[in-house]
């Protein structure tokens, strides 16, 4: 079979299908270290939009359950990636969401990857703050768009 050892395609459904209870999970919202899982379960559906068109129905309404979570944070994006999925954006949701390529510095190989994500502000604290939150107070970005 697919997806549970078998060495066969995991299915676009079988993803979305683990996406899901990651959504459903009554615990989300009550458990902090859930905000860290469901940011990145957020960013991983509006990311598949761009590879699983014929799902972005399912996608949409994936992220548009987030937008009752107690958490601002999760509320924003939740709406904003649910934006990205309208069809005014077609012509420019796939380089929104490409993957972004590594700098000059990086490709030569004159910085660690540990150098660059300190650079950016994507260090890991032992208070478990996720690094956009650090810079929420910040205007820098790190040379990255805002998602």
């Amino acid at each position: 079979g697919t997806g549970s050892g078998g060495g066969g395609l995991v299915k676009p459904s079988e993803i979305l299908d683990f996406l899901e209870t990651i959504e459903k999970r009554p615990e989300k919202d009550k458990n902090p270290s859930m905000i860290r899982t469901s940011e990145w379960a957020l960013m991983a559906l509006v990311k598949l939009s761009t590879r699983f068109t014929e799902e972005r129905a399912r996608i949409r309404k994936l992220l548009e359950g987030y937008s009752a979570s107690i958490y601002v944070e999760l509320q924003q994006r939740s709406r904003e990636f649910a934006e990205l999925q309208e069809g005014t954006w077609d012509s420019l949701r796939g380089g929104v969401l490409d993957r972004m390529p590594p700098s000059e510095r990086a490709a030569m190989g004159t910085v660690s990857k540990a150098a660059l994500d300190a650079e950016n502000g994507d260090v890991d604290d032992d208070d478990g703050a996720s690094p956009s939150s650090k810079r929420r107070g910040s205007d820098s970005t790190g040379g990255r768009a805002k998602a």
